[in-house]
């Protein structure tokens, strides 16, 4: 499902601290061999698409009546209030690679979890990609069935990802791992994860 922000053409003329004033928040969308758009949205309608989008969802905004691909590129808070206070904005070129930061989701059942009583740890929340903005995943998936032992870790080499996407984060970081129950020495090995 897409989604669409409603957004307009911004005066820059006019200081932005007058948008803020009226729940605006001031943007602005910029490109590789694109003119800068400068806009504002309705608070309240960026913040939810952003919560949904993050960096790594095709949004449209709604100029005027007018579409415009973006990604969300940088989001700039107030640190009293948590308000948006500004946005920038990429634009996308359907024929370009993009470039982004994508979620990793742990998904599927861990035996040094399950039988060792091992907690996992999540070491990565999210990787850098690079592909088509048509082929840009929302999150990725990555299975903890493979963290069988005290010293099982995921890399990022590890991850598995369609032919289309281009993994930027290095191959060697590690994804995620699990933690050994207090008392358990590292390189341990018991019945049940010989098993």
């Amino acid at each position: 499902m897409d989604i669409v922000i409603k957004a307009q053409l911004r005066d820059i003329s006019v200081d932005a601290s007058s948008y803020r004033a009226d729940n605006l928040v001031p943007a602005v969308c910029y490109g590789p061999k694109k003119e800068n758009l400068h806009v504002v949205l309705e608070h309240s309608a960026v913040l939810k698409a952003y919560r949904e989008a993050f960096k790594n969802t095709v949004v449209k905004l709604d100029i005027d009546g007018k579409m415009t691909e973006v990604l969300f590129y940088n989001v700039e808070y107030d640190y009293l209030t948590d308000r948006i206070q500004h946005i920038d904005f990429y634009l996308i070129d359907p024929k370009s690679p993009v470039i982004a930061e994508v979620p990793l989701s742990f998904d599927g059942v861990s035996l040094a979890v399950v039988n060792l009583s091992c907690i996992l740890n999540p070491l990565l929340e999210t990787i850098k990609v690079k592909c088509l903005p048509k082929d840009l995943p929302s999150r990725i998936s990555v299975d903890i069935a493979k963290l069988v032992g005290f010293d099982s870790v995921i890399k990022v080499a590890d991850i598995e990802l369609a032919k289309e996407v281009t993994v930027l984060t290095p191959a060697d970081r590690s994804a995620c791992g699990v933690i050994a129950p207090r008392g358990v020495k590292k390189g341990a090995v018991t019945e049940e994860a010989a098993e």
